[in-house]
């Protein structure tokens, strides 16, 4: 994609943590307009949020092991979703849990709607409009960041 001189563009890297950055096309290459980052807005939250939801009634996640063991299994889990409807896991105590699409999409949306949020503080750092950005993924950008509007303004 060929960017215009003086069109901005939002890069949103959602790892372990997330991190946004909010660019504008020069002449010479980008310039860094705005950056924030949450390392508590990613995969990692996600993970733990599934791990919790999983194990709130059993207690398989007791002791160190434990949780290493569940935590891998819970990060391969979480992407089998994507071409099944649900995915069986065994817990660290050899009982059997199922992480569904439905329970998946539950615990990372608080995660995602973080992501959101940041991008939009990231914008508004920037000093421009969601309106003003450029690329393929700019209607998404808009639609999101109007609907985290509008759930915050609703309390949820």
């Amino acid at each position: 994609m060929q960017l215009t001189v003086g069109s901005f563009l939002v890069v949103c890297n959602v790892g372990a943590g997330a991190e946004v950055t909010v660019l504008r096309r020069g002449t010479a290459g980008f310039e860094v307009l705005s950056t924030l980052a949450d390392p508590a807005a990613g995969g990692t939250a996600i993970d733990d949020a599934i791990t919790a939801a999983l194990t709130a009634h059993n207690g398989s996640h007791d002791g160190d092991s434990a949780r290493w063991v569940l935590a891998a299994s819970v990060r391969a889990a979480k992407h089998a979703p994507a071409d099944r409807a649900a995915v069986t896991m065994t817990l660290p105590d050899n009982s059997a849990t199922v992480l569904t699409v439905g329970l998946l999409d539950q615990t990372a949306r608080p995660v995602l709607r973080r992501v959101v949020h940041l991008m939009s503080e990231a914008i508004a750092a920037a000093e421009i409009s969601v309106h003003d950005l450029t690329g393929t993924t700019r209607q998404a950008i808009e639609a999101a960041v109007a609907e985290a509007r509008r759930l915050g303004s609703s309390g949820n």
